[in-house]
């Protein structure tokens, strides 16, 4: 299966925060294509190691979980009130396709009360998560046989080309794409004899804080790390300097990444002709590099980020040949990294 095609079935895979256990089983099997050394931890990171074992130590980390739903309660009437899971937008929910996954996956849709029925002032304003349900079909006793408070609710939104094959749309994009480029850097490496020992990881737990990540980096003793993630796209809605063109990749600074991965990534880029824009970062990241950067003494990380259209919604979309670029570039960089590594990390 080839790295786009495995990406297209990746975001097929439910994989909501915290149930991650299924994607990761597909993302190791298409690590095992590249390296021999794939292993899964308990909270179901998925590992790939590359390279050299006991000079220095690298981690690439790109999240697998996805924004969900989950069932709080199961309505006298069949219906099912459901919250978030992570930081779904409210706005979309209405009229989506969702998969409750109960005894069985089962269809179900999330409604409202309908405009006809609304107030003028009800018209005006999001419609609360509280005002809406999952209408699976069943009545009461049909659906308590199902379905349990907590399961998980999907969005069922599998990923389509567009442009030719040129973009992707779909659901959970956020960020698989990364794992797909991670893919492409451990093909371009399969055969090189790399300086660093490199883990490349498909890490859990972001969507709602960035955990599952914590765990690993501290176990393993990482000294630097890549973190690869999905970023704004422009559109004609979005302010000034918050959003990104869609063709090319980013690579982010700010007081959080280091400055000295930053600058090196710039450059192996600039050399390898890898088109990029700089992002800005002035607090957090909103990524897994803000947890690695307590992890023991600090773990210093850079950023390659993706830009996205409609983030969090059920038809993200991106162009893969900037996920090519970043594979392209993630393989240059670990390249480069050889002896007196310390001296310019350190700088």
């Amino acid at each position: 299966m080839d790295n786009k095609a495995f990406l297209m079935k990746l975001c097929s895979v439910p994989g909501a925060t915290g149930w991650e256990r299924e994607v990761s089983a597909l993302a190791a099997s298409q690590f095992r294509r590249y390296t021999d050394d794939v292993w899964t931890d308990s909270f179901f990171n998925t590992c790939a190691r590359m390279g050299t074992k006991g000079r220095l130590r690298a981690l690439v980390v790109s999240h697998i979980d996805q924004v969900a739903l989950m069932v709080t309660h199961i309505h006298d009437d069949g219906f099912l009130g459901f919250t978030r899971i992570g930081g779904v937008d409210p706005r979309i929910l209405p009229a989506q396709e969702v998969l409750v996954h109960g005894t069985e996956p089962l269809f179900g849709v999330i409604g409202a009360k309908p405009p006809h029925v609304l107030t003028p002032d009800e018209r005006k304003k999001t419609i609360p998560i509280e005002d809406m349900f999952i209408d699976i079909g069943f009545d009461a006793a049909q659906a308590r046989s199902r379905v349990r408070v907590g399961d998980i609710v999907t969005f069922n939104s599998p990923i389509r080309e567009m442009a030719g094959g040129e973009a992707l749309c779909g659901a959970a994009l956020d960020d698989r794409a990364g794992v797909a480029v991670m893919c492409e850097a451990m093909e371009r490496l399969r055969d090189v004899q790399l300086y660093p020992e490199v883990v490349f990881v498909a890490g859990t737990r972001e969507e709602t804080g960035a955990s599952g990540i914590e765990g690993l980096a501290y176990r393993e003793g990482f000294d630097l790390a890549v973190v690869m993630d999905v970023t704004h796209a422009e559109t004609p809605d979005t302010p000034p300097f918050r959003a990104y063109p869609i063709d090319r990749l980013c690579i982010t600074v700010g007081p959080r990444p280091s400055r000295a991965l930053s600058d090196r990534l710039q450059s192996v880029a600039r050399e390898e002709g890898v088109p990029f824009t700089i992002s800005v970062s002035g607090r957090w990241t909103g990524t897994d590099g803000d947890s690695l950067q307590t992890v023991r003494d600090g773990l210093p990380f850079c950023i390659i980020e993706f830009p996205l259209r409609y983030m969090h919604t059920t038809v993200e979309l991106l162009r893969w040949d900037v996920l090519s670029e970043a594979g392209r570039l993630l393989a240059a960089f670990l390249r480069s990294i050889g002896e007196g590594w310390e001296e310019w990390l350190c700088c």
